[in-house]
Protein backbone atom coordinates (compact mmCIF):
# COMPACT_ATOMS: atom_id res chain seq x y z
CA UNK A 1 0.00 0.00 0.00
CA UNK A 2 2.61 2.43 0.89
CA UNK A 3 4.58 1.94 -2.64
CA UNK A 4 0.85 2.49 -4.36
CA UNK A 5 0.54 5.65 -2.40
CA UNK A 6 4.10 6.65 -3.59
CA UNK A 7 3.89 5.61 -6.83
CA UNK A 8 0.84 7.30 -7.38
CA UNK A 9 2.09 10.88 -5.57
CA UNK A 10 5.31 10.77 -7.62
CA UNK A 11 2.79 10.29 -10.82
CA UNK A 12 0.50 12.87 -9.61
CA UNK A 13 3.35 15.13 -8.66
CA UNK A 14 5.30 14.48 -12.02
CA UNK A 15 2.26 15.55 -14.17
CA UNK A 16 1.11 18.72 -12.63
CA UNK A 17 5.00 20.02 -12.68
CA UNK A 18 4.69 19.25 -16.22
CA UNK A 19 1.36 20.80 -16.58
CA UNK A 20 3.17 23.88 -14.85
CA UNK A 21 6.04 23.79 -16.96
CA UNK A 22 3.87 23.99 -20.14
CA UNK A 23 2.09 26.69 -18.90
CA UNK A 24 5.52 28.42 -18.02
CA UNK A 25 7.02 28.05 -21.32
CA UNK A 26 3.73 29.40 -22.83
CA UNK A 27 3.57 32.70 -20.70
CA UNK A 28 6.96 33.21 -21.27
CA UNK A 29 6.54 32.40 -25.12
CA UNK A 30 3.83 35.12 -25.04
CA UNK A 31 5.62 37.96 -23.07
CA UNK A 32 8.79 37.26 -25.13
CA UNK A 33 6.47 37.76 -28.30
CA UNK A 34 4.65 41.07 -26.93
CA UNK A 35 8.39 42.68 -25.93
CA UNK A 36 9.88 41.41 -29.74
CA UNK A 37 6.65 43.24 -30.98
CA UNK A 38 7.09 46.11 -28.96
CA UNK A 39 10.39 46.79 -29.59
CA UNK A 40 9.59 46.86 -33.26
CA UNK A 41 6.93 49.36 -33.08
CA UNK A 42 10.06 51.33 -31.27
CA UNK A 43 12.09 50.91 -33.98
CA UNK A 44 9.80 51.75 -36.55
CA UNK A 45 9.03 54.58 -34.63
CA UNK A 46 12.78 55.78 -34.89
CA UNK A 47 12.82 55.09 -38.32
CA UNK A 48 14.97 52.51 -38.28
CA UNK A 49 12.39 50.77 -41.10
CA UNK A 50 14.73 48.15 -42.23
CA UNK A 51 15.66 46.53 -38.62
CA UNK A 52 11.76 47.30 -37.72
CA UNK A 53 10.64 44.74 -40.54
CA UNK A 54 13.44 42.39 -39.63
CA UNK A 55 12.68 41.97 -36.16
CA UNK A 56 8.83 42.19 -36.98
CA UNK A 57 8.93 39.88 -39.40
CA UNK A 58 10.85 37.32 -37.43
CA UNK A 59 7.95 36.66 -35.05
CA UNK A 60 5.81 34.65 -37.74
CA UNK A 61 2.38 36.25 -37.27
CA UNK A 62 -0.15 37.87 -38.69
CA UNK A 63 0.68 41.28 -36.74
CA UNK A 64 3.93 40.83 -37.24
CA UNK A 65 3.98 40.93 -40.78
CA UNK A 66 1.84 43.53 -41.01
CA UNK A 67 4.12 45.83 -39.33
CA UNK A 68 6.83 45.04 -41.18
CA UNK A 69 5.22 45.78 -44.07
CA UNK A 70 4.41 49.08 -42.59
CA UNK A 71 7.88 49.73 -41.71
CA UNK A 72 9.08 48.39 -45.71
CA UNK A 73 6.60 51.37 -47.31
CA UNK A 74 7.68 53.49 -44.74
CA UNK A 75 11.44 53.23 -46.11
CA UNK A 76 10.51 54.79 -48.86
CA UNK A 77 11.62 58.68 -49.44
CA UNK A 78 8.79 61.03 -49.86
CA UNK A 79 8.77 62.59 -53.20
CA UNK A 80 11.53 59.73 -54.73
CA UNK A 81 11.12 59.35 -58.53
CA UNK A 82 13.51 56.69 -58.21
CA UNK A 83 10.97 53.61 -59.72
CA UNK A 84 13.90 50.87 -59.12
CA UNK A 85 13.47 51.71 -55.10
CA UNK A 86 9.90 52.01 -55.38
CA UNK A 87 9.00 48.97 -56.69
CA UNK A 88 11.94 46.74 -54.81
CA UNK A 89 10.32 48.29 -51.12
CA UNK A 90 6.11 47.92 -52.70
CA UNK A 91 7.00 44.15 -53.96
CA UNK A 92 9.24 43.26 -50.49
CA UNK A 93 6.04 45.13 -48.52
CA UNK A 94 3.55 43.17 -50.54
CA UNK A 95 5.40 39.94 -49.53
CA UNK A 96 5.06 40.48 -45.74
CA UNK A 97 1.36 41.29 -46.59
CA UNK A 98 0.30 38.09 -48.37
CA UNK A 99 2.42 36.05 -45.37
CA UNK A 100 0.53 38.22 -43.07
CA UNK A 101 -3.04 37.36 -45.37
CA UNK A 102 -2.00 33.37 -45.08
CA UNK A 103 -1.94 33.46 -41.32
CA UNK A 104 -4.63 34.91 -40.85
CA UNK A 105 -7.45 35.76 -44.25
CA UNK A 106 -9.44 38.81 -42.02
CA UNK A 107 -6.61 40.79 -40.74
CA UNK A 108 -7.64 44.04 -42.35
CA UNK A 109 -4.90 45.99 -41.31
CA UNK A 110 -2.96 43.18 -43.95
CA UNK A 111 -5.40 43.61 -46.49
CA UNK A 112 -5.48 47.37 -46.31
CA UNK A 113 -1.05 47.69 -46.41
CA UNK A 114 -1.30 44.98 -49.39
CA UNK A 115 -3.76 47.57 -51.27
CA UNK A 116 -0.90 50.71 -50.30
CA UNK A 117 1.78 48.19 -51.65
CA UNK A 118 0.74 47.52 -54.75
CA UNK A 119 -0.25 51.15 -55.34
CA UNK A 120 3.37 52.01 -54.97
CA UNK A 121 4.15 49.59 -57.49
CA UNK A 122 1.76 51.28 -59.84
CA UNK A 123 4.05 54.16 -59.55
CA UNK A 124 7.24 52.80 -60.17
CA UNK A 125 5.43 51.75 -63.59
CA UNK A 126 2.14 50.82 -66.04
CA UNK A 127 2.58 47.62 -67.52
CA UNK A 128 -0.08 44.83 -67.97
CA UNK A 129 0.66 43.60 -64.79
CA UNK A 130 0.13 47.05 -62.64
CA UNK A 131 -2.69 47.50 -65.23
CA UNK A 132 -4.07 44.33 -63.80
CA UNK A 133 -2.97 45.28 -60.11
CA UNK A 134 -5.94 47.81 -60.06
CA UNK A 135 -9.23 45.78 -59.81
CA UNK A 136 -6.93 43.64 -56.68
CA UNK A 137 -6.27 46.78 -54.74
CA UNK A 138 -10.22 47.40 -54.90
CA UNK A 139 -10.80 44.15 -53.35
CA UNK A 140 -8.40 44.80 -50.75
CA UNK A 141 -9.57 48.00 -49.95
CA UNK A 142 -12.74 46.58 -49.59
CA UNK A 143 -11.75 43.67 -47.48
CA UNK A 144 -10.39 46.42 -45.41
CA UNK A 145 -13.19 48.69 -45.03
CA UNK A 146 -15.19 45.34 -44.21
CA UNK A 147 -12.93 44.16 -40.88
CA UNK A 148 -12.15 47.51 -39.69
CA UNK A 149 -15.43 49.10 -39.64
CA UNK A 150 -13.54 52.28 -38.09
CA UNK A 151 -10.70 52.67 -39.92
CA UNK A 152 -10.69 55.62 -42.26
CA UNK A 153 -7.69 55.09 -44.47
CA UNK A 154 -9.47 52.22 -46.24
CA UNK A 155 -12.30 54.63 -47.29
CA UNK A 156 -9.72 57.24 -48.15
CA UNK A 157 -8.59 54.91 -50.02
CA UNK A 158 -11.65 53.46 -51.47
CA UNK A 159 -12.66 56.62 -52.20
CA UNK A 160 -9.80 57.77 -54.24
CA UNK A 161 -9.65 54.55 -56.15
CA UNK A 162 -13.28 55.31 -57.37
CA UNK A 163 -12.26 58.83 -58.12
CA UNK A 164 -9.18 57.93 -59.98
CA UNK A 165 -9.88 54.50 -62.09
CA UNK A 166 -11.96 55.33 -65.31
CA UNK A 167 -15.50 54.45 -65.35
CA UNK A 168 -14.23 51.61 -67.77
CA UNK A 169 -12.45 49.93 -65.31
CA UNK A 170 -14.74 50.08 -62.39
CA UNK A 171 -14.66 53.86 -60.98
CA UNK A 172 -17.54 55.33 -59.93
CA UNK A 173 -17.78 59.11 -58.51
CA UNK A 174 -20.79 58.06 -56.45
CA UNK A 175 -18.99 55.30 -54.36
CA UNK A 176 -16.30 57.76 -53.98
CA UNK A 177 -18.44 60.03 -52.61
CA UNK A 178 -20.26 57.16 -50.02
CA UNK A 179 -16.85 56.32 -48.81
CA UNK A 180 -15.45 59.53 -48.09
CA UNK A 181 -18.45 60.85 -46.17
CA UNK A 182 -18.07 57.61 -44.18
CA UNK A 183 -14.91 58.81 -43.69
CA UNK A 184 -15.58 61.71 -42.60
CA UNK A 185 -17.94 60.40 -40.32
CA UNK A 186 -16.08 58.33 -39.03
CA UNK A 187 -13.62 61.00 -37.86
CA UNK A 188 -14.72 64.37 -38.31
CA UNK A 189 -11.13 66.36 -37.31
CA UNK A 190 -9.61 63.85 -40.56
CA UNK A 191 -8.01 67.05 -42.61
CA UNK A 192 -7.51 64.25 -45.39
CA UNK A 193 -11.20 63.18 -45.27
CA UNK A 194 -12.64 66.28 -45.73
CA UNK A 195 -10.53 67.18 -48.57
CA UNK A 196 -11.15 63.84 -50.50
CA UNK A 197 -15.34 64.67 -49.26
CA UNK A 198 -14.68 67.42 -51.12
CA UNK A 199 -13.53 66.66 -54.10
CA UNK A 200 -16.21 63.70 -54.38
CA UNK A 201 -18.56 65.94 -53.88
CA UNK A 202 -17.32 68.18 -56.89
CA UNK A 203 -16.68 64.96 -59.16
CA UNK A 204 -20.34 64.13 -58.35
CA UNK A 205 -22.07 67.42 -60.04
CA UNK A 206 -20.42 71.14 -60.02
CA UNK A 207 -23.93 72.05 -58.21
CA UNK A 208 -21.86 70.77 -55.18
CA UNK A 209 -19.72 73.63 -54.73
CA UNK A 210 -20.95 75.29 -52.02
CA UNK A 211 -21.23 71.94 -50.18
CA UNK A 212 -17.50 71.13 -51.29
CA UNK A 213 -16.04 74.28 -50.07
CA UNK A 214 -17.61 73.88 -46.28
CA UNK A 215 -15.88 71.14 -46.50
CA UNK A 216 -12.60 72.62 -47.08
CA UNK A 217 -13.38 75.49 -44.87
CA UNK A 218 -13.63 72.85 -41.72
CA UNK A 219 -10.26 70.82 -42.72
CA UNK A 220 -8.92 74.69 -42.30
CA UNK A 221 -9.87 74.54 -38.27
CA UNK A 222 -8.78 71.09 -37.37
CA UNK A 223 -5.84 71.91 -35.46
CA UNK A 224 -2.90 69.57 -36.31
CA UNK A 225 1.11 69.48 -35.86
CA UNK A 226 1.73 66.36 -37.95
CA UNK A 227 3.95 67.14 -40.82
CA UNK A 228 1.39 64.91 -43.14
CA UNK A 229 -1.55 67.05 -42.23
CA UNK A 230 -0.01 70.61 -42.16
CA UNK A 231 1.13 69.00 -45.84
CA UNK A 232 -2.52 68.55 -46.87
CA UNK A 233 -3.43 71.80 -45.51
CA UNK A 234 -1.72 73.49 -48.23
CA UNK A 235 -3.80 71.07 -50.55
CA UNK A 236 -7.04 72.26 -49.18
CA UNK A 237 -5.92 76.35 -48.91
CA UNK A 238 -5.12 75.74 -52.88
CA UNK A 239 -8.34 73.99 -53.35
CA UNK A 240 -10.31 76.58 -51.77
CA UNK A 241 -8.91 79.24 -53.69
CA UNK A 242 -9.49 77.38 -56.98
CA UNK A 243 -13.39 76.96 -56.21
CA UNK A 244 -13.87 80.89 -54.29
Amino acid sequence: MKTYLTNTLTTTLTTTLKKAAILTVLALSSLASAASMDEAKKLLDQKQYVQAAQMASSLNTDKGYVLAAQATLSSIPGGTENKDLIRSASLKAGDYARKALELNPKNGDAHLVLASAMGFNLLAGVGISAVADVGEIREHLEKAAEYLPDNVGARIGLAQWHLNVPFIMGGRNSEALKYSAEAVQIKPDCIACRQVYAESLIKVSNRNKAKAITQLEAALKIKTNDDNDKKMLEVVRKRLSELR
